[in-house]
């Protein structure tokens, strides 16, 4: 049954909460906050030795080299029921894997694991005791192409993964994906009254019908369910069966090592006797968040490409907001870059170029570089109001004496390097600080 939500609703339940800690005095105030995280560190350390702590899994063992995120891998702290305590959040793996292979052939058989490998919680704090709000079997759950349904061959190329958004009135929503030959599926899960809510916000592939709880809805409506959010409380990576290894994914931004980074520093806070600041994993904010979440998702709904369109954001005029680059298609010629940027609060199109690879200095500077079967075209693009405009540096074709493609550092651009993407089902591009990266010496400090 569908639930309609009150908005405002969070918040007036906040500010009750403030309005009674204040005539209660910040003592016993202070008191229930560290009463309530000792509770919480007493839930973590059962997770804990139930299902271990936190470990990155290595199936290196095959030329591809492929990762996963064990134990109770992700422990959060935010106010998921809206009644001004803190609850804990965690997401932990059973162990359990599968029996699979590498692009649907019969060899590299391995066991890695599924969407079910990994559980949520969450536990809230009710008269001077832990209580269980949630439990989830399951996590979401993404091919690495959209495009190829052969049998087996999006089961053996996938991603697993959590996201946690904050709605219009404060309060998370953990959102769940699956993705099949059939459609896509997202499950909204909310607490509203103090109870836990699911939507489920279904599209169907082939006639492109979405719906609500089984009620067809607009598309309007389903874009704000789906990717209306100013706000991610949380985005971890947990699986990825091809290109996975550490190394692979310090190259594409996504950082197994911040994760655990994050959660050590939440599971360190409740350690402690005095928590002077409360400790939670970085949050992502900005107002035009949800603009360039929509078209992200509206692309990836709609069109037909057999990759994911991958995402990147970069600020290119410095004026403080980065402009979005989707990379379409797949590869070789038939990629094409997509600029978009905001103004005055409305997303605006800023036009594409069709290169291979886009190369960016970090101040503003993008180049891209085209070069195939012998030939190479180079130019410098710049934003000039709301258009990408184009200038030429270099083009020609490699000889016999030279079979290398010119660098840019020989044509006098110095400082560059490619761009870097972020799949489309993580959110980790849209960070104050960047994609997270993380130095190599960083995995040290994680060891026992």
């Amino acid at each position: 049954m569908r639930r309609e939500r009150t908005v405002g609703r969070g918040a007036a339940r906040r500010n009750a909460t403030v309005r009674a800690r204040a005539d209660g005095g910040a003592d016993a105030a202070r008191a229930a906050l560290l009463d309530c995280a000792g509770g919480v560190l007493q839930q973590y350390l059962e997770l804990a030795e139930q299902y271990g702590t936190h470990f990155l899994g290595d199936y290196s063992d095959t030329y591809r080299g492929r990762s996963s995120l064990g134990g109770v891998c992700v422990v959060n702290l935010m106010d998921f029921n809206g009644d001004g305590a803190e609850d804990l959040f965690v997401v932990y793996s059973n162990g359990e894997t599968e029996r699979t292979t590498v692009d649907g052939y019969n060899f590299e058989v391995y066991n890695f694991p599924t969407e079910r490998t990994y559980e949520i919680e969450v536990w809230t704090h009710e008269d001077r005791a832990l209580k269980r709000l949630l439990h989830e079997s399951g996590v979401s759950f993404s091919p690495k192409y959209q495009g190829e349904w052969r049998s087996g061959y999006m089961r053996s190329l996938y991603r697993l993964y959590v996201t946690v958004f904050e709605d219009s009135d404060g309060l998370p929503v953990i959102q769940l994906c699956t993705e099949s030959e059939a459609g896509r599926e997202y499950t909204n899960i909310y607490c509203s009254d103090g109870e836990v809510v699911r939507d489920t916000l279904q599209l169907n592939r082939k006639t492109q019908q979405l719906t609500l709880n089984g009620a067809a809805i607009d598309e309007a409506e389903w874009s704000a369910r789906v990717a209306g959010y100013d706000k991610i409380l949380l985005s971890a990576l947990l699986a990825d069966s091809s290109n996975a290894s550490a190394e692979v994914f310090d190259w594409y931004g996504i950082d197994y090592c911040d994760t655990q980074r994050q959660t050590n520093a939440v599971t360190a806070y409740l350690s402690r006797k005095d928590r002077p600041s409360m400790e939670r994993f970085d949050a992502a904010e900005s107002d035009y968040m949800s603009l360039y979440m929509r078209e992200l998702e509206r692309m990836n709904r709609t069109e037909g490409y057999a990759d994911d369109h991958l995402y990147a954001l970069y600020d290119m005029n410095n004026d403080g907001v980065p402009e979005m680059i989707l990379y379409e298609g797949s590869s070789g010629a038939g990629t094409h870059h997509h600029f978009y940027m905001v103004i005055d609060g409305e997303l605006v199109d800023c036009g594409y170029d069709r290169r291979t690879n886009m190369f960016v200095d970090g101040n503003g500077g993008v180049v891209a570089y085209y070069a195939r079967m012998g030939g190479y075209f180079i130019q410098k693009i710049t934003l000039v109001g709301n258009e990408i405009v184009f200038t030429d540096i270099a083009d020609g074709f490699v000889t016999v004496d030279s079979q290398d493609y010119p660098s840019l550092e020989e044509l006098g651009y110095h400082g560059y390097d490619y761009l870097v993407y972020c799949p489309p089902a993580l959110m980790f591009g849209f960070y104050a600080d960047g994609i997270p990266k993380v130095a190599e010496d960083a995995f040290e400090e994680l060891l026992p």
